[in-house]
C-alpha cells in the first residue's frame, strides 16, 4: 500500500492561514487606532453659542449668574437635557474643585444654565466644567475608554463705560479628549 504523506500539505495550509491572519491583524493595527470611523459619539462640540442670560445677569456682589446656550451641531444636537445637567466642576480660578467641586453649573431649563460660584463674582472668574462621555446619553458607540468634554469659561468685568452683557465679557472654549485605547 502506498504511503501518503499529508504533513507537507497540512503544514503549507497552516502557514497560508497564519499569513492571512497575520495580514488581517497588521491591517487592523494600522487602521483602527487612528480612525474615528468606529466612533459614532463625538461629531461636534456639545455647545453652540453661549451667552450671558439676561434673566440672571452677573453682578459683582453675587455668586450666581445664568448662561444661555444652543446645543452643538451634528450628534450634539441630539443630546438630551440631562447631559447638560451632568457637568462636574474641575476648577475655579485655577484651584482644583475636588470631589465636591467649588462651582456648580446646573440646567435651569432647556438652553439655560445656572452657575453658582463659591464667592461673589467680583471682577471676574475663570472656571472649567467636565461633561461625561456621550455613550450614556446618545445611542452611539466608540471603541476606546470614556471621552471627556471640558467647557472652560472666562467671565471678565469690563471697565466703566464699556457696558455690554451686564458689564461682563464672556469667553468660552470647549476641549475634547478622546478616551484611551
Amino acid at each position: 500500500m502506498p504511503r501518503f504523506d499529508t504533513a507537507p500539505v497540512v503544514m503549507r495550509r497552516a502557514r497560508e492561514e497564519g499569513r492571512t491572519r497575520y495580514a488581517i491583524c497588521l491591517v487592523l493595527l494600522a487602521v483602527v487606532p487612528g480612525c474615528d470611523c468606529f466612533d459614532t459619539c463625538t461629531g461636534g462640540a456639545a455647545f453652540g453659542a453661549i451667552t450671558l442670560d439676561d434673566a440672571l445677569p452677573p453682578s459683582p456682589e453675587s455668586p450666581v449668574f445664568g448662561l444661555r446656550f444652543e446645543k452643538g451641531p451634528g450628534r450634539a444636537s441630539k443630546l438630551p437635557d440631562e447631559y447638560y445637567d451632568a457637568g462636574r466642576a474641575l476648577w475655579v480660578n485655577g484651584v482644583d474643585g475636588g470631589a465636591g467641586g467649588f462651582a456648580q453649573m446646573t440646567l435651569a431649563e432647556t438652553g439655560r444654565l445656572r452657575v453658582v460660584l463659591p464667592r461673589p463674582l467680583g471682577d471676574g472668574v475663570a472656571f472649567a466644567t467636565d461633561f461625561p462621555d456621550r455613550v450614556g446619553f446618545l445611542e452611539c458607540w466608540h471603541p476606546a475608554g470614556p471621552d471627556r468634554y471640558t467647557l472652560i469659561l472666562w467671565l471678565t468685568r469690563l471697565p466703566a463705560g464699556e457696558i455690554s452683557d451686564g458689564g461682563y465679557r464672556l469667553e468660552t472654549r470647549e476641549d475634547f479628549v478622546a478616551g484611551p485605547y
